[in-house]
């Protein structure tokens, strides 16, 4: 992914060889003589975000956390002082899909479902609305990892800023005995089931910002530049931790920011 001389390769080896060693200590930072590794502290976290947007682009700059509450913070903090949106979800934010779905893709053939992961931008939304005890909203997305393909579909919006990485198991109920209640009347639980389980409400889209997400949830992506939050207040270190760092930092392709680390 990078190239030899990178200080974002020279430190995943370093951890890399920690792991394969059985040494669960966390290395000393490399950051002299390189260009692309950064040690940043909270004073210049966000002339370091505006910088990297402005020379990446949004869809390119990501911070990586380890808990979903850490993440609301720092999403809340780049939409209002970096992007000005104090405002509750608006067009032009960047959302992360957080369970699969597999509606709204009649004309998106390249697509065969919606994958937990993926991640949009809002194009326009509208009709918000509230049912079950749940906040909905009709908005058209851009996937730009399916060739920018657009898609109209019905989001959740009660994930947005919740600590849990999607609806929580009870959640989950409470909307499906409010959309049951709606086909009550359809004979036939055959019939009953499948109207259900087709229901639009009760395949919203789940997301959450995708400005920062944690580490979990960027497996498999990589960003231009990726700030990597401290994850690991008081823990001991061991195995989990350094592969948690390991895969943080190999989600950097250009600039890999250390956040207080």
């Amino acid at each position: 992914r990078q190239s030899f001389d990178s200080g974002i390769l020279y430190n995943a080896t370093l951890l890399r060889n920690n792991i394969t060693s059985g040494n669960y200590c966390l290395p000393e930072w490399e950051t002299q003589g390189f260009e692309d590794v950064h040690r940043i502290g909270p004073a210049d976290l966000t002339e370091a975000l505006n910088e990297a947007i402005s020379r990446y682009s949004l869809e390119e700059v990501v911070v990586l956390c380890r808990s979903n509450k850490r993440a609301n913070r720092y999403n809340k903090g780049i939409r209002g002082s970096i992007l000005y949106r104090e405002e509750g979800i608006t067009k032009g934010d960047r959302v992360m899909v957080v369970k699969n779905c597999y509606q709204f893709l009649e004309d998106v053939p390249e697509m065969d479902f919606i994958a937990n992961g993926d991640i949009a931008e809002i194009l326009r939304i509208h009709k918000f609305q509230e049912r079950y005890g749940f906040r909905f909203a009709e908005a058209v997305l851009r996937f730009p990892d399916y060739k920018d393909a657009e898609i109209s579909a019905r989001l959740l919006l009660d994930t947005l800023e919740s600590e849990s990485p999607a609806l929580s198991r009870e959640q989950q109920e409470q909307l499906y005995q409010g959309v049951s209640g709606d086909y009550a009347h359809v004979k036939g639980k055959r019939k009953r089931y499948n109207a259900i389980r087709e229901d639009l409400y009760l395949n919203a889209l789940q997301v959450k910002y995708a400005n920062a997400v944690t580490c979990h949830k960027a497996q498999g992506g990589q960003w231009k530049a990726v700030f990597v939050d401290k994850a690991f207040f008081g823990q001991a270190c061991d195995k989990d931790v350094l592969r948690w760092y390991y895969t943080a930092f190999t989600r950097a392709r250009d600039q890999l920011y250390l956040i207080n680390l």
